[in-house]
C-alpha cells in the first residue's frame, strides 16, 4: 500500500469515527496510542514536545500517532 493510500485510509477511518457517537472508539484509540508509546518508549506528551522542538522527525509512524492523539482529543471533547 502506498503512503497516499495509507493516508487516505486513515483519513477515512478518522472521518467515520468523528461522525459517530463515541461508543468504544475512545478505548480503541487509547489502545492504539498506548501501542505507539510502548513501541517508541516515550509517552505522548514527550512525543509532541520532541516533534515541536525538531528532536523527533515526523515519520509515517509519528504522523499516525499524532493523528490518533488529535482524534482522542476530539472524542474527549464530544463526551465531556
Amino acid at each position: 500500500m502506498t503512503v497516499e493510500d495509507r493516508v487516505s485510509k486513515l483519513t477515512r477511518e478518522l472521518g467515520t469515527a468523528a461522525r459517530g457517537k463515541p461508543n468504544g472508539e475512545l478505548r480503541d484509540v487509547d489502545s492504539r496510542i498506548h501501542a505507539f508509546e510502548t513501541r517508541f518508549g516515550v509517552d505522548s506528551a514527550t512525543l509532541r514536545s520532541e516533534v515541536a522542538s525538531g528532536k523527533r522527525p515526523e515519520t509515517w509512524d509519528v504522523c499516525q500517532w499524532l493523528m490518533l492523539l488529535q482524534e482522542r482529543d476530539r472524542l474527549v471533547a464530544r463526551t465531556g
